[in-house]
């Protein structure tokens, strides 16, 4: 005889979410264990949940994880404090986006399931559609960076023929 268990349809129901969400099943570890740390008795809050993906990628982590207003946040934050206190606070910005930019893509995650409605799996859809991940913001990074050196050898090569 099969007994339903709602508690365990509901936990399945929200996994299938976050696959649906997330879209890289290599991810889904990190961002269920980051999900159990911010979600308790059905309230989400802060919670420290470290990726070395956003300390060395900063607002592009949070722009490829389709959180554009933190991302421009960060992006402004970190270009001030950079220019205010030159590599200590572009350090500090580096830490504080490593422990926070999970908490950005999971609470957008749950204001999109707590907000969207209609069958779990036009909830799935809708969170394909809304989640996942823009490839394009690697090649951007790729290019800034390639930029920068290019601008570095481009200055040093002006540097050593000044003289």
């Amino acid at each position: 005889m099969e007994v339903n268990n709602p508690i365990a349809s509901v936990e399945t129901n929200n996994q299938q979410l976050l696959e649906a969400y997330v879209q890289k099943p290599e991810k889904m570890r990190f961002y269920q264990e980051g999900l159990n740390k911010m979600k308790h008795s059905g309230m989400f809050t802060f919670a420290w949940h470290w990726s070395w993906w956003a300390f060395f990628g900063g607002w592009a982590f949070l722009l490829y994880r389709k959180a554009y207003i933190p991302a421009l946040v960060a992006f402004l934050v970190m270009s001030f404090a950079g220019s205010i206190i030159p590599v200590f606070g572009y350090l500090v910005g580096m830490i504080l986006l490593g422990g926070s930019s999970a908490y950005f893509v999971l609470k957008r995650f749950d204001e999109l399931e707590n907000t969207l409605s209609g069958t779990p799996e036009d909830k799935a859809r809708a969170m394909q559609s809304l989640g996942g991940y823009h490839t394009w913001v690697i090649w951007l990074m790729v290019g800034l960076i390639g930029l920068s050196l290019l601008g570095f050898l481009m200055l040093g090569l002006f540097i050593t023929s000044s003289f």
